[in-house]
């Protein structure tokens, strides 16, 4: 082949490699052309993503400004709708919660226990003021022992003391009955409204109807005041009846109308110090709430009811109803020191008597001079046995007494 074709075809080849080369690099351009837009373009893209940016920040400002100011307006509306900031505030007074109360009717299975336990305090505040004035009643007893006649400012300062805790008495009574009163209402299931108004109410209505009374309307009739004042009798008057308790509460305004008080007019009932069954001095003496005397529970040996044996008490008397009376066993003791003491100086006085007639008739004999003499030693020396006999038995039967 001659030389000159070689390097034709030579030259072709080369030529269509470079086509090749162009036709690979013009695609590649194309797209670098489609994907890089110009300098032009790409500043209006910008200029239009930034502007679209300042929208969507002052929206979103726009937006969370408004979200701020509604939970300003509700936080604010809160703070004023909130009760519990109210009431941390400014607490409620002391009328808005009677209004309240007075507004809710009391609830029974809840309260009925609470008002039970109120009730059994004052039952028990009773008991102390009954053991208050069995020592007052004793106090008067030592007291008119001490001082022979007429009575002391001592006597005075106990009988004040003896009425003070007779109206202490009638205040709690009053305050547990009208407790009762509102249990027995939520047991008939009756609507209790504002009890606390009720109780104060009724409180201050039934003591201020019992201090409107006059001293003799509220204590002359009272048992307390009668045992008080007879134990003080009984002491330097014993066997006689006690004259009326009208002379020991002075009148005021308002007794002269009064029909219940002139009935005391006629005075008390002499205490009978001797057993209705065996007429001899009580030993042990028992008394009962139904009877209107004391009896002797030494005596009692029928378990069945009987009937008080004291003239005109009717009551029937079981050995449960009876109790151990040691007021009255104190006042037996008195009663027997008394007498002792009596028949010593009886004994005294007839021993002297003895003595006159022997030294009368020893003017006209020796002999009857000598016999005066000892009669006069001998009533002597018996009254001074009496005496010692007197002491030894009234000190067993305080020892007694006291072991009781």
């Amino acid at each position: 082949m001659p030389r000159g074709m070689n390097r034709n075809r030579s030259q072709r080849e080369e030529e269509s490699e470079n086509d090749d080369d162009i036709e690979q690099t013009q695609p590649t351009q194309k797209r670098s052309r489609l994907s890089m837009p110009s300098q032009s373009q790409s500043q209006g893209a910008s200029g239009s993503r930034s502007s679209q940016q300042r929208k969507g920040k002052e929206r979103a400002s726009g937006s969370q400004s408004r979200l701020l100011a509604d939970s300003s307006d509700e936080s604010s509306d809160d703070d004023e709708d909130d009760p519990s900031d109210e009431l941390l505030a400014e607490p409620p007074t002391k009328d808005e919660i009677k209004d309240k109360t007075r507004m809710t009717a009391l609830n029974s299975r809840l309260s009925k226990p609470k008002l039970n336990v109120h009730i059994t305090d004052y039952e028990s505040a009773l008991g102390k003021t009954a053991n208050v004035l069995e020592y007052l009643n004793d106090a008067a007893l030592a007291v008119e022992e001490l001082y022979e006649e007429g009575e002391t400012d001592l006597i005075g300062e106990l009988d004040q003391s003896v009425r003070d805790v007779i109206d202490a008495q009638h205040e709690l009574d009053m305050r547990q009955k009208i407790l009762k009163g509102i249990v027995t209402k939520l047991d008939q299931n009756l609507p209790v409204m504002n009890p606390v108004q009720i109780y104060q109410d009724t409180l201050k209505t039934v003591m201020g109807r019992y201090q409107a009374k006059t001293s003799r309307q509220k204590y002359v009739k009272t048992e307390a005041y009668q045992k008080f004042r007879s134990i003080i009798w009984e002491v330097h008057n014993s066997g006689t009846a006690m004259p009326s308790l009208n002379e020991h509460v002075p009148a005021e305004p308002g007794d002269e109308a009064d029909d219940d008080v002139e009935d005391f007019e006629q005075g008390g009932v002499a205490q009978n110090f001797k057993c209705p069954l065996t007429t001899a001095i009580l030993v042990d003496p028992v008394s009962s709430k139904e009877a209107i005397d004391s009896y002797i529970a030494s005596k009692t040996r029928e378990r069945r009811p009987a009937t008080c044996p004291q003239a005109g008490c009717n009551a029937v008397l079981t050995r449960d109803a009876l109790k151990q009376d040691a007021g009255l066993a104190k006042r037996v003791a008195i009663y027997l020191r008394r007498q002792h003491t009596q028949q010593q100086t009886q004994g005294t006085q007839a021993g002297h008597v003895g003595g006159s007639s022997g030294s009368a008739a020893a003017s006209g004999s020796g002999s009857g001079s000598g016999a005066g003499r000892r009669g006069a030693a001998a009533a002597k020396e018996e009254a001074r046995e009496d005496a010692i006999e007197e002491v030894e038995e009234g000190s067993d039967v305080e020892e007694e007494i006291e072991l009781d």
